[in-house]
């Protein structure tokens, strides 16, 4: 996003500064540097201090205007997702077997209850 800014005056620049994601690594010094920044070296400067978004700018050049690499900025979110995917599995599995047990437990309650009562249980 903030390649096509560069192409607006600073003022509607700000105005993108809004869109910018609120988390991340760059969040808050990181966005107002890139808001002022007004051609791509400087963008590149700001860049390099966050070492995530290194290899991003790593096969271009200073003063280059080529487009980044989509298949680089689609393999970095797929390893992204993959580990978002698997805690969020791995939380999701001890969540649900904490849910399992206690539907566990209070079906073996209601069974007590109705043995108690001399109820018949009907199922298994």
């Amino acid at each position: 996003m903030v390649y096509h800014c560069l192409s607006f005056s600073v003022s509607t620049r700000y105005v993108y500064w809004k869109l910018y994601s609120n988390f991340g690594i760059p969040i808050t010094y990181g966005h107002e540097e890139l808001t002022v920044c007004e051609d791509i070296d400087q963008v590149h400067a700001v860049v390099e201090k966050y070492p995530p978004y290194q290899p991003i700018f790593t096969k271009m050049s200073y003063g280059e205007t080529q487009m980044l690499d989509e298949g680089l900025f689609m393999k970095k979110s797929c390893i992204t997702f993959l580990l978002i995917i698997l805690m969020q599995f791995q939380y999701a599995v001890f969540f649900g077997y904490i849910r399992l047990r206690e539907q566990e437990m209070r079906n073996l309650m209601w069974i007590s209850e109705c043995v108690a009562q001399n109820q018949n249980v009907e199922g298994s």
